[in-house]
């Protein structure tokens, strides 16, 4: 029985010695000895350190934001992390629901009815336009949060090109009908020798108020989720002249005579004006995709849900050849809940320095903008329905964060 136990023990430390051999080490390396009552009361103190140590090393990868690091410059505990930028735009702006007349038709009713001729729509022609956007925003310490303001500013206009040419019915091809005049000073079917149209964006004001957090999704990719309020108050104007009316018609195609309210030879102007107020919630993301550490592209978006205050102002005047003028002033007010959508793709440089406390960014890239339903003009006769006002161009960017 002695023989086989002492011939046992030998294979049973064999067996057990891979499972010990940490603890072991652990123990000698701590206490110098081998002693058997300390090995299990080490052992258990060193599992409780490895735990405290795990629960530690955790809490700091989440301390530091491991998962989602938050993007440069850094906060470095401050709370006070001024952001700073500044903006060159050069758009051009589309407003639908504009055209005001068509050619190809005849200069004078008659008995038999003239052959086919090619016509077209006419319409205000958009010019290209600088503007500015300034915004400045603050970085917290807490989680990497930040704070932004925008102001975006743009005056815009078109006109069509026979206004300026002050065309008279020596100089016009054909006569050209009324698009969409109808009042009881116009009825419909008109036709001038030369019409002419301006529009005028006079003020494009635009507040956007966000709260966001930009952070590091991988090595090469940042995203920057926000929300917050946009504001807008803009102003419009539409001003259309018909020039040496014809000759009017009604409704049913008859051809009616300079006894109409509307006498042979006048000259009409109608006037629109439109005043809206908006404010609503906006959400959107910015993403920076870094090709190096210093250069990438940048794809941005927003989309806002905008409540507006819209004030309508149409006025029609005609000046006879006798000289008596005729007028008519209509007022509206419309309110309704409309969509801005937003999106912009470029190139950036980033230069980051002092520990990444200091950076400053360029970037240049082309951006769009929708805003659904703006163009509430008066139009009657034919109801049009409110049309969109959008705007495209090259935006230039500097910021500076500290």
């Amino acid at each position: 029985m002695k023989q086989f136990s002492l011939a046992t023990i030998p294979l049973l430390c064999a067996a057990i010695a891979p499972l010990c051999a940490d603890n072991v080490d652990n123990l000698i390396s701590q206490t110098g000895n081998g002693n058997g009552n300390n090995q299990s009361q080490m052992s258990g103190t060193n599992n409780q350190k490895r735990k405290m140590e795990a629960q530690r090393q955790f809490e700091q990868r989440w301390r530091d934001n491991q998962i989602t690091p938050e993007a440069k410059p850094n906060t470095e505990g401050q709370s006070w992390n001024p952001i700073i930028t500044a903006d060159f735009i050069y758009w051009k702006a589309y407003s639908q629901g504009l055209a005001y007349a068509y050619d190809g038709v005849a200069n004078a009713p008659s008995a038999v009815p003239p052959s086919a001729t090619s016509g077209k729509v006419m319409r205000p022609k958009f010019d290209w336009e600088p503007g500015f956007k300034v915004g400045f925003g603050n970085k917290f310490a807490h989680d990497g949060w930040d704070v932004y303001a925008q102001y975006t500013w743009l005056h815009a206009d078109a006109d069509d090109d026979e206004e300026e040419t002050n065309c008279c019915v020596t100089t016009c091809s054909s006569a050209k009908s009324d698009y969409w005049l109808a009042t009881n000073a116009c009825p419909e079917a008109v036709l001038a020798s030369c019409e002419g149209a301006k529009w005028k964006l006079n003020s494009f004001n635009v507040l956007d108020l966000e709260i966001g957090r930009n952070f590091y999704l991988s090595k090469f990719l940042t995203m920057r989720p926000f929300g917050g309020l946009k504001f807008s108050w803009q102003r419009q104007k539409y001003n259309v002249a018909y020039d040496d009316i014809l000759f009017v018609g009604d409704a049913g195609g008859a051809v009616q005579d300079s006894t109409v309210a509307l006498p042979l030879a006048s000259n009409l102007q109608m006037k629109l004006k439109q005043k809206e107020f908006g404010a609503g919630l906006r959400a959107g993301m910015n993403t920076a995709w870094y090709f190096c550490k210093w250069l990438g592209a940048y794809g941005d978006f927003a989309v806002t849900g905008l409540w507006n205050h819209f004030k309508e102002n149409r006025s029609v005047a005609v000046a006879a050849p006798t000289g008596s003028w005729d007028s008519e002033v209509i007022k509206d007010k419309v309110y309704d809940v409309t969509g801005v959508l937003e999106i912009g793709l470029g190139l950036f440089f980033d230069w980051a320095w002092h520990n990444d406390d200091y950076m400053l960014s360029l970037a240049a890239g082309w951006e769009t903008q929708v805003w659904l339903n703006q163009n509430n003009f008066i139009y009657l006769m034919n109801n049009n329905a409110p049309g969109n006002l959008s705007f495209q161009g090259f935006t230039l960017e500097v910021a500076f964060g500290f």
